[in-house]
C-alpha cells in the first residue's frame, strides 16, 4: 500500500467520523441549516447508539512512523467519541427514568383528582344536610319558643280567671254573711 492511498484511508475514516460526530450531536432538523429551528426533530430514540467510526484499518510499516501524529488526533477523537455517546447513552436513560416517573405521577395526579371530586361531592352533600338540620332545629326553638309564650298566656288568662271567681266568692261570701246577720 502506497503511502497516497494509506492517508486516502485514513481521510475516509476522519471525515465521516468527523460528519457523524456532529450529526449525532446536532437535531436531525437544523443538520445543515446553520440555525434554530422552532420545532426541532430528534431522531428516534433508542437503547443505545451504536459507534459506527470504531473501524480497523490496515496500516504497513513503512507508514506508521509517519502516521503516528494522526493516530494520536484519531484516538483523542475516538475517546472524545466515545465519551460524547456514553454522556448520550446515560442522558437517554435518565430520560426514560424521568417520562416513566412523570407517566407515574400523572396517574396518580389524575387518581387524586378523581378522589377529591368524591370528597367534594360527599362534603357538598354533609353541607346541605348541615343546613337541613340547623333549620330543622332553628324551627322547633321557636316552636318551643312559642309554645312557652302560649302556655304564659294560657297560664295568665287561668290566673286572671282565678282572681275572678276569687273576687266573687268573696263577694258572695259577704253578701252571705250580711243576710245571716240579718
Amino acid at each position: 500500500m502506497s503511502r497516497m492511498n494509506s492517508k486516502m484511508l485514513k481521510g475516509s475514516v476522519v471525515l465521516p467520523l468527523l460528519v457523524c460526530g456532529c450529526a449525532m450531536t446536532m437535531p436531525w432538523s437544523r443538520a445543515g441549516q446553520g440555525g434554530a429551528s422552532s420545532g426541532a426533530q430528534y431522531p428516534p430514540p433508542q437503547a443505545t447508539y451504536s459507534r459506527p467510526y470504531e473501524t480497523t484499518s490496515v496500516q504497513d510499516a513503512g507508514t506508521r512512523e509517519t502516521d503516528a501524529s494522526f493516530t494520536g488526533n484519531q484516538s483523542t477523537l475516538t475517546q472524545s467519541l466515545d465519551n460524547a455517546l456514553d454522556q448520550v447513552n446515560r442522558q437517554h436513560a435518565e430520560l426514560q427514568q424521568l417520562e416513566r416517573k412523570l407517566g407515574e405521577s400523572q396517574a396518580e395526579l389524575a387518581a387524586g383528582t378523581v378522589r377529591i371530586e368524591e370528597l367534594t361531592k360527599a362534603l357538598e352533600a354533609s353541607n346541605t344536610r348541615v343546613r337541613k338540620l340547623e333549620d330543622a332545629l332553628d324551627k322547633w326553638k321557636q316552636d318551643v319558643l312559642g309554645f312557652r309564650d302560649e302556655m304564659r298566656q294560657a297560664e295568665e288568662a287561668e290566673m286572671q280567671a282565678l282572681k275572678e271567681i276569687i273576687v266573687l266568692l268573696k263577694g258572695f261570701k259577704r253578701a252571705k254573711e250580711k243576710e245571716n246577720r240579718n
